[in-house]
């Protein structure tokens, strides 16, 4: 029977094979041990924050900056609740001028229903909150609750929509696009044409530096999801636990193909190929209950503005 070309050197001695295993199972392992500092989780927020609000207000009035910086403190509260609630582990935000803030954490092998989830728990909460401030705002004439209810509604309404990596798009990929790897990665290239068409559309620079970062993460993950399925239909259920030979074989297709020299970034690549390979997207009902929550807001948005417009016109002084 002829060698497969992905398997490695049969004529290595299996102390070698079991040594460079070893090794890969090491980065792995540390990179899941890697823990961050509370002091520099701290520093990195308030450094940016403070970044941001001296970038953000050479252009904008301080008090709209400030406020602005709640409904995004508000917005990834909602993300890192979420990832404490499920264990991820190494959660930390930090501020991106012009772009926004960003909340990261890490759980290894997390449903694709949890992904979701921390996907909807940033924006949800902040656009129901704002849609319920829309009326009240209207209706007192009250400016300040007005500009905060619109910073609600149009910063999480925006995060909504489904493109990458926007929370809409983290969510519609975990659901829905991550059966099947073509549709995956014409999800992520959608995306990020997008975010382009947003950028020139609003005049939103800052969106198009979000969506050339999509193109190049979008053109990694497909040859990713490209060598993880010739793997998968050459090896089968071992992609997903694999032994010593296995975990070489993925290593050594890892730095072929996707020409990564660093031991400890291919060993990060192996394990997100050894992590799809046993990720499952949820079942039929969970999938309809998670779009339910979804698409909730989009119904009261339309009553909030109806009543919106009526509430404005009403309070508009007669002729």
């Amino acid at each position: 029977m002829s060698e497969s070309p992905l398997e490695p050197d049969t004529g290595a001695p299996e102390e070698s094979v079991a040594a460079r295993a070893a090794a890969i199972r090491q980065e792995i392992a540390a990179e899941r041990e890697k823990q961050n500092s509370p002091t520099k989780n701290l520093a990195l927020f308030l450094i940016t924050g403070i970044v941001f609000v001296a970038v953000m207000g050479s252009d904008l009035d301080l008090g709209a900056v400030l406020l602005f910086l709640g409904v995004l403190l508000f917005h990834e509260l909602g993300h890192a609740l979420a990832m404490v609630a499920f264990g991820y582990r190494n959660v930390s935000m930090f501020f991106i001028p012009f772009l926004g803030a960003l909340m990261t954490g890490r759980k290894d092998d997390a449903p694709a229903w949890q992904e979701a989830l921390v996907s909807l728990a940033g924006p949800l909460p902040g656009l129901l909150v704002g849609i319920a401030l829309l009326p009240v705002a209207l209706l007192r004439q009250e400016g300040l609750l007005a500009e905060l209810s619109g910073y609600l509604i149009i910063l999480n309404g925006f995060n909504l929509l489904p493109f990458l990596p926007l929370d809409g798009g983290h969510f519609a990929a975990a659901v829905l696009f991550q059966r099947h790897r073509h549709l995956e990665t014409a999800f992520a290239y959608l995306g990020a044409v997008g975010l382009v068409a947003i950028a020139l559309l609003l005049g939103w620079w800052g969106i198009g530096i979000f969506a050339v970062f999509a193109f190049v993460a979008a053109n990694f993950q497909r040859k990713v999801r490209e060598v993880a399925h010739r793997l998968g239909e050459e090896h089968g259920a071992r992609v997903a636990d694999p032994d010593d030979a296995m975990l070489v074989t993925m290593d050594e297709a890892v730095e072929r193909e996707l020409s990564v020299e660093a031991p400890a970034t291919r060993a990060r690549v192996v394990e997100q190929i050894r992590q799809a390979a046993r990720r499952r997207p949820p079942e039929a009902l969970a999938t309809a209950l998670l779009f339910v929550a979804y698409l909730a807001p989009l119904p009261l948005l339309i009553v909030a503005g109806i009543v919106g417009i009526f509430l404005g016109a009403a309070a508009q002084p007669a002729p």
